[in-house]
């Protein structure tokens, strides 16, 4: 066999190599694109129901605000209450508007949907975030779930004393939820009691996510 064949032959294998490698390549990216895409499908109804609630949840909140109207010690505590729902609701909204951006497709450069991820998680950490100011607020919600379902005033005599320790409880809980903040920020998100918080708020759909794109980004740098 002369030396060009030899050489036919190996660019023939190279070729051949090239081919099969960007055809792997093109199967790795199309089934991690689809992993991602059924975690954030999936996101997308948890995140749908869940405003849903929150939306549901207000309007029963403005309903107790314009029946226990003008007094001030029930209507202050349930427009708090609807403050922080429609807080909550804004930030959902931003999180399906993101998801919803990302389910539309997919371009060809991985990078930019990462970012898009990115800024879903941290939509996701400011929400659960902000979640525990509700730790020092709980006599504020058992003011308003003591009127509206057991008809009970608890700045009447015979239930002050009572109220107004919960309301030190509530005062003594302000350091755990600062605690919570601060192991709910962006370099302590990897500890494993950071990711505990996190449970059921779709953050983890979203790492998962990002987690099979990354592996495409990994693969193209290798290749």
């Amino acid at each position: 066999m002369e030396l060009q064949e030899l050489k036919d032959i190996w660019s023939e294998y190279d070729r051949k190599l090239d081919r099969n490698l960007q055809l792997n390549m093109q199967l790795l990216k199309q089934l991690n694109l689809d992993k991602a895409k059924n975690k954030l499908n999936r996101l997308l109804w948890f995140k749908g129901i869940e405003v849903a609630v929150f939306i549901l949840i207000a309007l029963c909140m403005g309903s107790f605000i314009a029946n226990n109207w003008p007094a001030l010690q029930f209507t202050i505590p349930g427009l708090i209450l609807a403050a922080i729902l429609i807080m909550w609701i804004i930030s959902v909204v931003k999180q399906l508007a993101i998801i919803a951006d990302l389910q539309m497709g997919y371009a060809d450069a991985i990078a930019p949907v990462q970012k898009k991820i990115e800024r879903l998680k941290l939509h996701i950490v400011n929400y659960t975030k902000y979640s525990f100011v509700l730790l020092p607020l709980y006599p504020v919600m058992m003011l308003v779930a003591g009127k509206a379902f057991l008809h009970v005033d608890f700045f009447a005599a015979q239930h002050r004393l009572y109220f107004l320790s919960n309301v030190a409880v509530g005062l003594v809980l302000i350091p755990a939820a600062l605690w919570f903040f601060k192991l709910l920020s962006a370099k302590n998100i990897s500890e494993s009691v950071s990711k505990n918080l996190l449970v059921g708020t779709g953050w983890r759909q979203a790492d998962s996510a990002h987690s099979f794109l990354n592996e495409i980004e990994k693969f193209e740098k290798e290749a």
